[in-house]
């Protein structure tokens, strides 16, 4: 929805069904999931590093394998959904925020 697409543009998370499935949508297709939906840790590293270039190579391989981590302890019927992805989109923003906090 056009609600979804200004939190996103604000850096934010969306919570919304709708939000969360639009960033399921937007982290697959830059290969930041595996083709099973699940955490692409090689291409999270590498979308992250394209992406947020203005961020330390330590920053984020910290927050990639925090991330990861969480990612797996989501229920595996979880994965490859819109709340899955919620999930580690929630993550990353939640790790970037604690380390400019830091």
């Amino acid at each position: 929805s056009e609600d979804d697409l200004v939190i996103v543009k604000s850096y934010k998370v969306p919570t919304s069904d709708t939000g969360k499935c639009l960033m399921k949508c937007m982290i697959s297709k830059l290969g930041l999931l595996n083709d099973d939906g699940s955490y692409n840790k090689t291409g999270m590293e590498a979308g992250l590093k394209k992406y947020w270039s203005e961020w330390s190579t330590d920053t984020i391989e910290n927050i990639n394998n925090k991330c990861y981590e969480e990612a797996l302890l989501v229920s595996k019927d979880v994965v490859a959904t819109c709340n899955y992805a919620y999930v580690v989109m929630a993550c990353l923003n939640k790790q970037l925020k604690l380390d400019k906090s830091t």
